[in-house]
């Protein structure tokens, strides 16, 4: 007789932690499987083909920045990425120099990974010639996750002074 009491309460207690299993696996996709990890910035050289600590001149002249961006994969199913780093800086107009227009960039990439692991994506855009420049990093997935993240380069036309 207890056993037959006990077969209901049993299937419900089942049935709740089934639920709640599921849902909290559906939560964890819903997160997403990828992020956005380290993102380093580096002074290229374009006369010599090297890469650089600070910049040669204030200006920008002969130099690239690199921009190397971090992608972490959190699960093993293999992910289409479309990584875009997007740049953006306030120009100026000053006697010396006369108009330095806005600053902007925009470059992308496509990346596909077949594990969990990090990897970092290179990207080689135009020196920014203004006081500050920010970049925005973005990855989407072709699942349609998005992750994006924002960042100042520590090299611009000021960082010589």
């Amino acid at each position: 007789m207890r056993c037959l009491l006990l077969r209901p309460l049993l299937l419900r207690i089942l049935v709740v932690f089934s639920l709640l299993w599921t849902d909290s696996l559906l939560s964890g996709e819903q997160q997403g499987l990828f992020e956005i990890g380290d993102i380093r910035f580096r002074v290229y050289d374009n006369s010599e083909d090297r890469y650089l600590d600070a910049p040669l001149n204030a200006y920008g002249l002969g130099m690239d920045l690199s921009i190397a961006v971090q992608l972490r994969q959190l699960s093993e199913a293999t992910g289409n990425y479309r990584i875009q780093v997007s740049g953006h800086g306030e120009g100026r107009e000053n006697e010396a120099e006369g108009l330095v227009e806005d600053y902007s960039v925009t470059a992308e990439r496509m990346l596909t990974l077949y594990a969990a692991g990090e990897r970092y994506v290179p990207f080689i855009v135009d020196y920014p010639c203004t006081e500050l420049a920010d970049f925005t990093i973005t990855v989407r997935k072709d699942t349609g996750q998005e992750a994006r993240k924002e960042v100042r380069s520590p090299f611009s036309y000021c960082s010589m002074n």
